[in-house]
């Protein structure tokens, strides 16, 4: 009984020496898992600190590409733009030119047109016949103008006919703008610092007015 007893002691320490190492040991274990989750938990935020830097460098990068694309295309149309600005030059250079010459031609077209205006004469006379009014066709009035051609015309009268010439004489048919045809150079003389005068002479109602001012409709040689 006494041996008995002895090793029943003996097991009791061995087991209560087991217990306490396996609670050091579980504390030891709990402690180091704590430790560990602590540092799992760091990591985790550091490395979702690392992927949010790592997207943000992401997009840098693809902003900086967007930014390069766009200064290359900027590059390419600067150069461009400057093809253009020398193109520019050229044209200015070849309109300054025209310009030149445009100038020379106009002042050797007025030299020559008045000179062909002198050679015609420094005075010329023009006639114009006016169709009947209604008033000279209900009296069954007749006309005693004839015109040969465009410059001769000749007068009926009870001493026969009687021809005239002019430098271009215009039938009741003729138009304002064939007046204004034949008599435009003047004008563009007159344009050009010569002296010019156009006067339209003959009896009231004979068409002076009408062939000077006209109306608005059909206007006459002054607007």
């Amino acid at each position: 009984k006494k041996e008995l007893a002895q090793l029943e002691k003996k097991y009791q320490k061995q087991l209560k020496d087991q217990d306490n190492e396996f609670k050091k040991t579980t504390k030891n274990l709990e402690t180091k898992s704590v430790k560990s989750a602590k540092e799992l938990a760091e990591k985790t935020t550091a490395l979702t600190s690392m992927t949010t830097e790592r997207d943000n460098l992401k997009k840098k990068v693809s902003e900086m590409q967007t930014l390069l694309n766009e200064m290359n295309e900027l590059r390419a149309k600067a150069e461009q733009l400057g093809q253009l600005k020398d193109e520019l030059k050229l044209k200015n250079a070849e309109v300054e030119k025209l310009g030149e010459q445009y100038k020379k031609e106009s002042q050797l077209r007025k030299k020559y047109k008045n000179e062909l205006e002198d050679l015609k004469g420094a005075i010329r006379v023009y006639a114009r016949c006016r169709p009947f009014a209604k008033y000279e066709i209900d009296k069954g009035c007749q006309s005693v103008v004839s015109f040969k051609d465009e410059t001769s015309l000749a007068i009926a009268s009870s001493r026969g006919e009687k021809p005239f010439e002019f430098d271009a004489a215009f039938t009741e048919f003729s138009s304002q703008e064939e007046v204004f045809e034949d008599t435009k150079r003047l004008v563009e003389s007159c344009l050009d610092g010569y002296n010019v005068c156009v006067f339209a002479y003959g009896q009231t109602g004979s068409g002076k007015t009408h062939t000077m001012t006209g109306n608005p409709d059909c206007p006459g040689l002054t607007p």
